[in-house]
């Protein structure tokens, strides 16, 4: 009985470390060492437009899309700079990402330079 109990313990602690060894070890279609960048490139493009539209689509106050934007948003350094008489808005992360969303017209919205 002894044995028993050692073998099924020692199975049991065995098995969960198996799959956590064969699933952390399986090659992942998501290891893509240029993730962050992407996701902050990505990050600076979404922050501009987001607050393009909300500025002059929606016709809101300043205060009240950043306000939003910060609900939306991950905790990530960035600035917004806007421009009122071209109706742009460029967006930076980390000083070093950038983006530019322009507003068109009634029917088109705001798209990304």
């Amino acid at each position: 009985m002894k044995d028993l109990r050692s073998f099924l313990s020692f199975s049991l602690l065995r098995f969960p470390l198996f799959f956590i060894l064969f699933f952390s070890s399986a090659p992942s279609f998501s290891a893509d060492p240029l993730k962050p960048i992407k996701l902050a490139k990505i990050a600076a493009k979404y922050y501009a437009k987001e607050t393009c539209s909300c500025l002059f689509v929606t016709g809101q106050q300043e205060e009240f899309c950043r306000e939003i934007l910060k609900q939306k948003s991950v905790k990530i350094k960035y600035s917004l700079e806007i421009d009122y008489t071209t109706k742009t808005v460029s967006s930076s992360i980390l000083t070093i990402f950038r983006a530019k969303a322009q507003w068109q017209d009634l029917h088109r919205g705001c798209r990304l330079l």
